[in-house]
């Protein structure tokens, strides 16, 4: 497809988030950021039960190409409530993984970024009420509840330092993007 105006074809990039918690707002700037550069076209996927919930947050920055497509499928979330939001919000999190990546999101949020709290499982492998109540606590009125609260703060404006025009993970995606426009 060629751009208007040159001959040069665009780069037509397809960002397609799994349809989770913590996917799809990250994968919506990251479409955004470069769609606002020359030379791109970007589609992004989401999936129809979501389409209405997105329509309402979806602000495609001006002069640019970038699509909205749904495909048929079926996928609820929790109004507003996802990992990225949460974060984003100076908001701790607690985890309860049952497996694939989500043990090692745990332990980043838990033992190496120390903005979130797990759960003891007892010796029968299950989580009790007790613990629930005692982490809850601790998260919300306890001192490492407090510790946590500070770190997210701490690590939101390093992220947001690193989106920022010139900040490390903006000029990671320039790279990657005039290599694709390089090649």
């Amino acid at each position: 497809m060629a751009s208007q105006g040159t001959s040069s074809p665009k780069i037509h990039v397809l960002g397609f988030p799994v349809p989770g918690q913590g996917h799809i707002t990250p994968m919506m700037h990251v479409c955004k950021k470069i769609a606002a550069r020359d030379g791109f076209i970007v589609s992004f996927v989401n999936v129809e039960s979501l389409h209405d919930e997105i329509i309402k947050h979806w602000r495609a920055p001006s002069n640019t190409d970038l699509r909205l497509v749904s495909i048929p499928l079926s996928w609820k979330i929790p109004h507003g409530l996802d990992a990225y939001t949460l974060t984003h919000s100076g908001v701790p999190l607690l985890c309860w993984p049952w497996g694939v990546e989500q043990n090692t999101n745990a332990k980043l949020v838990i033992h190496d970024w120390k903005i979130g709290a797990g759960f003891a499982r007892g010796a029968n492998g299950l989580i009790g009420r007790g613990d629930i109540e005692k982490t809850l606590r601790e998260v919300m009125d306890g001192e490492r509840g407090k510790q946590m609260k500070d770190t997210v703060e701490v690590l939101k404006c390093k992220a947001r330092k690193a989106v920022e025009s010139g900040g490390r993970s903006a000029a990671s995606l320039d790279g990657f993007l005039k290599g694709l426009s390089s090649q």
